[in-house]
Formats: structure tokens, C-alpha cells, sequence
């Protein structure tokens, strides 16, 4: 008997041993190496996190949300010197340009010196966002994406921010070109953690007088070639000491200019009492300029023009953020995404969640979809995703079943529902059109990760669906 109980009790220690390794191997920091080139601009490279062992899962079983994010996107980090250009370019496409001395430390608002680490996520593809349980709402309306990134910076083991004011360059890659794309933050809720999204300019609907504020905004002049073109002209008319030639200078001023129909510039006003060594080389520089492109009018009305001008801009052009060479934009219109070969291109003024949006305006009924099933014992997530609408809405759920509340009637879409069967990931693809009839036949079957996310991605793709049986 004694013999037996010693047994046990070997065998149980050796388990406690097994488990306790393994844990301590599961939680494991990797150590990544970091591409940087000579000249700032960062490569890539994705976090490897370890494996679990399988026999694991009895002792800490995952929730289907869980095994998703495991499964789902990775950071990618990049390291850089954070008193220099940074230029960042992700896995997916994804470019994101720091001017120098962009962060400070975030309990601080101190300037962050030397190194400074950047974590981008991208979320890009339909496997990307229902794997990280994302939607695309923004309060109570319905919005559709571009593409999502989650952007955070640390040094020396301290989070970092943005420091105020600054804005730094994001494009993401894209294959449409959709009108009234803008950039929104994320601010996830502090119980669900579901993301809900805000529009960056304050608008709850930019969209929704946007005629009305193009018919009565003058258009502004521009110079030949853009603001590039502007700052590389005043780069040749402005001499600067020599000094300045090595320093990053950080100062700016407003001015603004009067045109008259022609183009001429009749006035250059500095709006700033304060005064730098080249402010007036700067003014004598614009206001003798060669014509400005005017736009069409209907009157002879003069123009005026706020400028913002950047005296490491003067000294070097190359500085400027590419998103902010295209177009020059109104403060207003700071946030408007502009399409540019195959990207959308815009700034933004913070860190943490980033989103390319549109509100969709869709002029159609709003309606409660059902989908009926047993849900007592399972652990599932059933989303929406629409086809000709980038948009993805979470399913609530219910003793019977799933609902989802306030959809755009009369849209072609997906439901995917997901759950485990014990270590299994079991995946439900059902083509519908969205109405207020009950959904009754979702059918599951067995997908590995990888074949689940290629089903997802393909859901935009597949030609002639047929409608659900309602």
C-alpha cells in the first residue's frame, strides 16, 4: 500500500513539475532583433510568441476570444533614435513618419532622449478584425474602415506619447478609392473592452453637411508643386546660419497671406508676436513669390491663406511628412484621408487606436437581426460582415440565440460564428441579406487557424452568394 502511495505521489510530483516548466516557458519575453537602416528608415518583424502544450488546455482552457487574439495579429516593433526622423514601414504596407522629437514620456511630458521603441498592430484584412474582436461603430452609428492600426511607443521601459500639438504621418494600404475617409481614435470600453470609435475632428457625422461646408469654404490658392515646391523655394531664399544646418528646428509661426484674383500676393501677415532670426527673410521671400495657382471663382474676391511654417521645413524639405507634401489642408480638414497610390494618407495627433473611417450614410431601414440557436453551454462569437460595406458588427447574445441591433436593411453580408469543441476551433459561414427574419441554419465544421482566416479574407470574394433561408 505504502509502495503505491509513494508511486502516486512521484508521478504527481513530476506532473506539478512538467506544468510548472511549461508555464514558466509560456511566459517567456522573446527578445527580437531589429532591422534598422542607415538612413532611419525601420524594417519589420513580428513577436514569435511560444506555444502552449496541448495537455495544458485541461488545466487553463482558452475562451473562443482568446484563442482568436492568440492566434490573431502581432506587434511588430521597431526601434530609433527619438530626436531624429523616424519613417516606419509595417508587414502589411502600413508607413508611419515621426518628425523629430516627436515623444515625451507620458507621465512626464518630458521630451524622450535617445532610443525609442514603437509597436505597431496592424489590422488590415477581414481575418485580422473579427480575430481581434473589432467593429466598426462609432456610437450608434454604423461606419466603414480603410484599415485599423493600435500605435504605442515606450523608452526605457516608460510609456511614451505624443507630444502635444504633434502630428505624425499614417498611410495604409488600399485597393478602393472611397470618398469621405477621415480618421477616427479607438476608445475601448472599460467593461466589454469593444472598441468604439470616434471620429479625430470631433464630428459625430462629418459627412452628413459636407456639401454644404465644400459650397461654402473658398477654395485656398496653391503654389506651384505644392507645399513641397513652396518649401523648397523658400529653402533657396532663406539663408539660414550655419549652425542651423545640424540642429532640428522645431520653431513655426502662422502667417497669412492676401491674394488677389490673379494670384499676386498683396499682404504677408505674421499672426505670432514672437520673432525668429528668419521670420523676416521668410515674409520678404513670400510676399516677393511667383503667382499662386488660384482656383476657379465666380468673382473677383481676394483670398486668404493661413500658413504654418516650419523652420526645419525651411531648411529641408525632405522633412515634411509625405501625407502633408499631397495636399494642403485646411486645420479644419486635418484628419480628411486622401487617397495617393493604392494608400490612404492622413495624420494624427495621438497614439493608441487608429482608424481610416467613413461614416456610411446608408439611406435604408434599420432592422434587429436574429440568429436562433442553443447558446446555454457555449462559448461563441458571431459576427456581421457586409459585403459591399467594409463594416463588421458583434452579435449579442442571448439564452436562444445572437442579435444584432440597428442593421442597414437590405445589405448583402456574412454571419461567421466561432467557437471551441474542447481544443478545436469550430467556424459557421453563412451568406444572407439582412432583414428582421430569424436565421435558423448555421452549420459548423472543424477549421484549423489558418484555414479559418483564409475563409474570412475570401468572404469579400465570393461571386454569386446565395441568400440565407430565412
Amino acid at each position: 500500500m505504502r509502495k503505491r502511495l509513494f508511486t502516486a505521489f512521484l508521478v504527481a510530483s513530476c506532473l506539478l513539475t512538467i506544468i510548472s516548466c511549461a508555464k514558466k516557458e509560456s511566459t517567456q519575453t522573446d527578445i527580437v532583433g531589429q532591422q534598422i537602416q542607415s538612413d532611419n528608415t525601420l524594417g519589420f518583424v513580428d513577436n514569435i510568441e511560444p506555444p502552449q502544450p496541448d495537455f495544458l488546455a485541461s488545466y487553463q482552457p482558452l475562451t473562443i476570444a482568446q484563442k482568436l487574439k492568440k492566434e490573431g495579429p502581432k506587434p511588430q516593433k521597431f526601434k530609433a533614435c527619438a530626436d531624429d526622423a523616424i519613417s516606419i514601414t509595417c508587414a502589411g504596407g502600413t508607413k508611419l513618419q515621426f518628425s523629430p522629437s516627436s515623444f515625451v514620456y507620458a507621465d512626464t511630458k518630458l521630451p524622450v532622449n535617445g532610443e525609442v521603441e514603437i509597436a505597431v498592430t496592424e489590422y488590415l484584412t477581414d481575418a485580422d478584425i473579427l480575430f481581434a474582436g473589432l467593429q466598426t461603430m462609432a456610437g450608434k452609428e454604423f461606419i466603414e474602415t480603410g484599415g485599423m492600426l493600435y500605435v504605442d511607443a515606450a523608452a526605457g521601459g516608460r510609456k511614451c506619447a505624443l507630444k502635444f500639438g504633434e502630428l505624425y504621418s499614417v498611410e495604409i494600404p488600399t485597393d478602393q478609392n472611397k470618398d469621405g475617409m477621415q480618421l477616427f481614435y479607438g476608445d475601448p470600453d472599460p467593461i466589454t473592452n469593444v472598441v468604439n470609435w470616434q471620429a479625430a475632428n470631433g464630428a459625430a457625422n462629418a459627412i452628413e453637411n459636407a456639401d454644404l461646408k465644400l459650397k461654402n469654404r473658398a477654395p485656398a490658392p496653391q503654389f506651384e508643386g505644392g507645399l513641397m515646391g513652396l518649401y523648397t523655394y523658400l529653402n533657396q531664399n532663406v539663408e539660414l546660419p550655419e549652425w542651423a544646418r545640424q540642429q532640428s528646428l522645431l520653431a513655426y509661426k502662422n502667417i497669412e497671406m492676401v491674394f488677389n484674383p490673379d494670384g499676386e500676393v498683396m499682404k504677408v501677415i505674421p499672426l505670432e508676436k514672437t520673432t525668429t532670426y528668419a521670420d523676416s527673410q521668410i515674409v520678404e521671400a513670400l510676399k516677393y513669390s511667383p503667382c499662386w495657382l488660384m482656383p476657379e471663382m465666380n468673382s473677383n474676391e481676394i483670398r486668404r491663406l493661413r500658413l504654418p511654417v516650419k523652420l526645419n521645413w525651411v531648411r529641408d524639405p525632405e522633412e515634411i511628412p509625405l501625407a502633408l507634401q499631397l495636399k494642403d489642408k485646411a486645420e479644419s480638414a486635418n484628419y480628411t484621408a486622401y487617397f495617393y497610390m493604392d494608400t490612404y494618407l492622413m495624420s494624427a495627433g495621438q497614439l493608441g487606436w487608429i482608424n481610416c473611417d467613413r461614416f456610411t450614410n446608408l439611406n435604408q431601414p434599420l432592422v434587429d437581426m436574429f440568429i436562433e440557436m442553443s447558446t446555454e453551454l457555449e462559448d461563441m462569437k458571431v459576427e456581421l460582415v457586409f459585403k459591399d460595406i467594409r463594416g463588421y458588427l458583434h452579435g449579442m447574445k442571448y439564452d436562444n440565440g445572437y442579435l444584432f441591433s440597428n442593421v442597414p436593411a437590405n445589405q448583402e453580408a456574412t454571419i461567421v460564428a466561432m467557437k471551441l469543441a474542447g481544443t478545436k476551433m469550430k467556424m459557421a459561414v453563412l451568406p444572407c441579406t439582412t432583414s428582421d427574419k430569424d436565421i435558423t441554419n448555421l452549420e459548423f465544421k472543424v477549421v484549423e487557424p489558418l484555414e479559418a482566416k483564409q475563409i474570412l479574407n475570401q468572404i469579400g470574394d465570393i461571386d454569386n452568394r446565395q441568400t440565407a433561408s430565412l
